[in-house]
């Protein structure tokens, strides 16, 4: 069984709110609880740098004993005359994707190729080169699952909606042979009934191979689309969760973080494979 915790927080027209600390001490004190889970996804623009990012990693090798991995991202949000005016920040949404193992080592999985259908053909090519570096392993019992990545936007390097399919084969041929496949973007993504297809598809079985996709966006106060409360806010699908569900959140449970709980949403499930 694995434990998944998903974390994300509020965006004010295009800027995550909580503050460098407050995104720290939240990672910690999931870290340090009882019930620590084996894998923890956080939506994109989670550290503000990679200094940042490696103040965090020193604080996890100071104090080790920890068996769980961290999917997070780099991302590069700036306030500005637009934030000011309450218009949609204006940054370049080249998120890095990182994996952060328990004893606070990371490695940098990707960075963002594209961000809509538009524009996956100008980075095709360097998305199909990063896909091997994407693949990270995660040992939950007996198993050592196969997890990989998508940044924000790249599930559009899939298409369809009643059939879905990959637009270039080697794509389709990497992920097939991965497990876990974590997704974080910066808020919710819109046109519902295509991305619930895809998310479905890639978290499909395959042969006797149970396979799960983890999705985990921010929440936009600037539009009234978005609420924190959102059960798509975060969704896990697995192809053990039942039809009833969609496929999808089965297990999920909004949790409590103490100190924080306007500005971040962290839910808990668990997926079998």
């Amino acid at each position: 069984m694995l434990n998944i915790a998903t974390v994300s927080m509020m965006r004010c027209y295009g800027v995550n709110r909580a503050s460098k600390k407050a995104r720290i001490e939240v990672l910690l004190q999931i870290l340090e609880s009882s019930d620590a889970p084996d894998l923890i996804v956080c939506a994109s623009d989670y550290f503000s740098s990679k200094k940042h990012l490696e103040e965090f990693s020193n604080i996890i090798k100071d104090t080790g004993g920890r068996s769980t991995h961290i999917v997070t991202t780099v991302g590069s949000s700036r306030k500005g005359k637009e934030y000011q005016k309450k218009f949609s920040a204006k940054y370049k949404r080249n998120d890095q994707v990182y994996v952060i193992f328990p004893d606070g080592t990371y490695r940098q999985l990707a960075q963002q190729c594209f961000s809509t259908r538009e524009n996956y053909r100008v980075g095709e090519a360097a998305f199909i080169n990063s896909l091997e570096n994407r693949t990270f392993k995660l040992p939950i019992g007996e198993k050592n699952l196969s997890c990989s990545v998508l940044s924000c936007g790249e599930i559009n390097a899939f298409h369809g909606r009643d059939h879905v399919v990959p637009i270039h084969s080697e794509i389709g041929k990497y992920f097939n042979h991965i497990d876990i496949i974590c997704n974080p973007t910066h808020d919710r993504m819109g046109n519902d009934g295509t991305l619930h297809a895809k998310r479905l598809y890639l978290s499909r079985k395959i042969g006797t191979r149970h396979r799960c996709y983890i999705g985990v966006s921010n929440w936009e106060v600037g539009s009234k689309s978005q609420a924190k409360d959102a059960e798509t806010l975060h969704s896990i699908y697995s192809s053990k969760f039942g039809k009833g569900y969609g496929r999808r959140n089965e297990t999920a449970e909004r949790q409590s973080v103490e100190g924080f709980d306007e500005i971040f949403e962290y839910r808990r499930s668990t997926v079998s494979f």
